[in-house]
């Protein structure tokens, strides 16, 4: 099949890995993909790591109207010139783009979007026609959220299916070390280690798990909490005033901006991955890692999240972002290392079963399979 993955985004973030992983993944199975993004900066320079040349036959710009005509025009180009069969959408901009385009090119073309994030989803008149009647299929996240996005907009239960996201299950996986990243930030190799994988965004959790430290800390004395992740100005700075106002300089670390090709590496080093609240795509991919590293995760009760992690099989789940829940639910898996351990070695068989980039690319080409056969 002949697929155009489009994405009107320029940083490595949110739906571009899934979108950009989901390229290389359908090109091993040996289709012919291309990706469409915003040119020269993180997510092409990473697509392009990974592979992937990205197209640079449109401008995407979400902030100039001026632009959504042309890219129409060259869309439907070049829809025709290349007779896609797969129109793969991944944003609300290049939604309109495509399902407009699509319409227009008459050319029988499927126009298919993945919902990254459920509650960016607008449910006014016009976004539910877009989604019933310029959109051949929806592919969602979660099952929760396949159920919500059918009530919401009146989609039949054959036009969505759920496909988790997926992971490179090679690149993270158990037998890789966080000792390097343990000694070059000088923490003693026994010291436990809690870590919250979230970009440095407000209502990420950073302030919770705040809360919660000193209460960990009457359970496990040495333990140290470190914040993984990309810093956002200007809450970076206010983040690191409040660990300062708290005492906590020594017992708090910022490991920020680090290298990409060194992150399994950095997650690696930590004892216990704290999810505290949805990222930028729903698909909890900082506990799916983590699972996949054989790390014991605890996860707030979310989106995805009741679909990934099974509670005291894989980590624990906890209800609310009380600093004594967040704590609770920390300590124990710190106090029982075997526990946690086991937890952690059925994380990753669950990743391998479900949660892999390969299963992402076989059910999407599925849907695109019985999509094409429609015609």
């Amino acid at each position: 099949m002949r697929i155009l993955q489009l994405i009107s985004s320029a940083k490595w973030t949110g739906a571009a890995d899934p979108a950009v992983n989901l390229a290389k993944g359908l090109r091993l199975r040996g289709h012919e993909v291309y990706l469409g993004c915003i040119p020269g900066r993180s997510l092409s320079k990473q697509a392009m790591k990974l592979g992937i040349q990205p197209l640079y036959d449109f401008e995407l710009n979400t902030n100039n109207p001026l632009t959504v005509i042309a890219d129409i025009k060259n869309l439907n180009r070049f829809i025709s010139a290349r007779q896609l069969d797969i129109l793969h959408l991944h944003l609300s901009h290049d939604h309109w783009l495509g399902a407009l385009a699509a319409k227009c090119s008459g050319s029988g073309v499927k126009v298919v979007r993945t919902l990254h994030r459920l509650n960016k989803l607008r449910i006014d008149p016009i976004h539910k026609y877009l989604f019933k009647n310029l959109t051949d299929f929806t592919i969602t996240l979660s099952a929760a959220a396949r159920q919500k996005l059918i009530q919401a907009v009146g989609l039949s239960t054959n036009q969505v299916a759920t496909i988790y996201g997926g992971v490179d299950e090679v690149r993270f996986n158990p037998k890789i070390s966080g000792h390097a990243i343990r000694k070059r930030l000088g923490l003693v190799e026994d010291t436990p280690l809690i870590g919250l994988v979230s970009h440095l965004h407000e209502n990420r959790g950073h302030k919770q798990a705040l809360a919660a430290f000193p209460h960990i800390k009457k359970l496990a004395p040495e333990a140290k909490l470190i914040f993984l992740g990309e810093t956002d100005e200007p809450y970076y700075s206010r983040l690191k005033k409040q660990v300062q106002d708290m005492g906590l300089t020594q017992d708090v670390k910022f490991v920020v901006d680090g290298n990409a090709d060194e992150w399994p590496e950095h997650v690696a080093m930590l004892d216990v991955v704290m999810y505290l609240a949805p990222g930028s795509e729903d698909s909890a991919r900082a506990v799916v890692e983590a699972m996949a590293l054989g790390k014991p995760v605890v996860a707030i009760d979310v989106g995805a999240i009741p679909e990934i992690v099974a509670p005291e099989k894989t980590g624990l789940i906890i209800q609310d972002l009380q600093p004594q829940t967040i704590a609770g639910a920390v300590s124990y898996s710190l106090t029982h290392p075997n526990e946690a351990k086991k937890w952690g070695q059925a994380g990753r068989k669950q990743i391998e079963a479900r949660f892999t980039n390969q299963l992402r690319a076989q059910h999407t080409e599925q849907v695109y399979v019985k999509l094409c056969q429609e015609t």
